[in-house]
């Protein structure tokens, strides 16, 4: 995102100030709540692959 974020042990902040960085901050956010919610590592890294155009192994 290109600033520097501020975070503690459980939680980190990153100012948003155009509707790309929301969209950003959104999918960083959901990708979070799945690992929160039970996602695997592989479910992240796929999510993470599929959002970014890239195939998975």
């Amino acid at each position: 995102m290109g600033r520097t974020p501020y975070w503690s042990d459980a939680w980190i902040t990153c100012p948003v100030q155009s509707s790309v960085e929301v969209a950003r901050a959104s999918w960083m956010f959901q990708l979070s709540y799945a690992r929160i919610r039970g996602a695997s590592d592989a479910e992240v890294v796929d999510r993470i692959r599929s959002g970014a155009g890239l195939a998975a192994d």
